[in-house]
């Protein structure tokens, strides 16, 4: 999660503290995130909160994996045949 995810404003200024906090990689599916809101001016303003809900989708891992060299007849296949790999990317997205 980044500024993206955790963009909550006040009226009035104050300090923000966000759970779970910035960096925090999220499973896939349906998560809480909450927000505390301490104003500056205590004295006039009340100390709040707020919860939203993200929905974090399911990725499809990309695969790399490069044509080997030609092999003899005969030769068993190995790690240098089969070598693929594959990467994982987040996707996050707000539901409000």
């Amino acid at each position: 999660m980044n500024s993206t995810h955790l963009d909550a404003s006040a009226s009035v200024d104050g300090a923000y503290t966000y759970t779970p906090a910035s960096g925090t990689v999220l499973s896939a599916g349906t998560q809480t995130l909450h927000v505390d809101f301490i104003p500056t001016d205590t004295a006039n303003y009340n100390i709040t909160s707020k919860n939203v809900t993200i929905n974090v989708l399911k990725t499809t891992p990309t695969i790399t994996w490069n044509s080997p060299p030609d092999m003899i007849y005969g030769t068993s296949l190995n790690s240098t045949q089969l070598n693929a790999t594959a990467s994982v990317m987040e996707h996050l997205y707000i539901l409000q």
